[in-house]
């Protein structure tokens, strides 16, 4: 069973505008609570015990989070590290890695339990595209949600969150029903929407596929 989760909340998350000029992204309230709350909520219920937040952009604003929640400890990114994998030190061989902007919600078969046990090879839910200028619309991962890797894996550059299509082959695409990201408008008014439950699920433990 894995016990950690580095989730990334360093951005300053400028495509909020206003929202973000006093407040960290994964802070904005969006259900009534922090949105980075909604899944370190859901990490405490399946029992994982070191959650790292690995944090930049007014990092100080995220300190209250520790009052919360026993679990939560604090790392602050610098441009230059030199201790662990990004500056983290006591990380597991194996961890959960997501995003600070983003919320999992799970499909029938899928559960945030049974990524978490470790019985799967690596595996990330991910954004697929088509470009068309490339060979003839070839898809290609885009960006990524949340993954189970370990510290080979961050040594390769998968904890830097790109394209990742160099790594395609040692990915394996794990389904949910949905990822909120609040990464603009949009996406903030959706999620808001879904975890102030006006749709039928609040929680990625309940999963039950849901029309937004």
């Amino acid at each position: 069973m894995i016990e950690q989760a580095v989730l990334l909340c360093a951005g300053k998350g400028t495509r909020l505008g206003p929202i973000t000029s006093h407040t960290p992204k994964p802070l904005v309230q969006v259900g009534g609570k922090p949105f980075v709350c909604w899944f370190i909520e859901d990490l405490v219920d399946v029992g994982v015990k070191d959650i790292i937040l690995l944090t930049g952009y007014l990092s100080d604003r995220f300190n209250f989070l520790r009052e919360l929640y026993p679990e939560v400890r604090l790392v602050k990114s610098d441009v230059i590290v030199n201790t662990g994998v990004m500056g983290i030190r006591d990380l597991k061989y194996k961890f959960l890695l997501g995003n600070g902007d983003c919320y999992p919600i799970f499909n029938k078969s899928n559960t945030l339990e049974s990524l978490l046990e470790g019985t799967r090879k690596p595996s990330v839910c991910v954004k697929v595209k088509n470009d068309p200028s490339i060979d003839k619309g070839t898809p290609f991962i885009s960006d990524c949600g949340l993954a189970t890797i370990d510290k080979e894996a961050v040594s390769m550059g998968l904890i830097n969150c790109g394209s990742f299509t160099s790594m395609r082959g040692l990915l394996q695409d794990y389904t949910i029903v949905s990822n909120l990201h609040i990464n603009d408008s949009d996406g903030l008014e959706v999620a808001e929407r879904w975890l102030s439950g006006k749709t039928s699920i609040v929680s990625s433990q309940v999963p039950t596929v849901v029309n937004l």
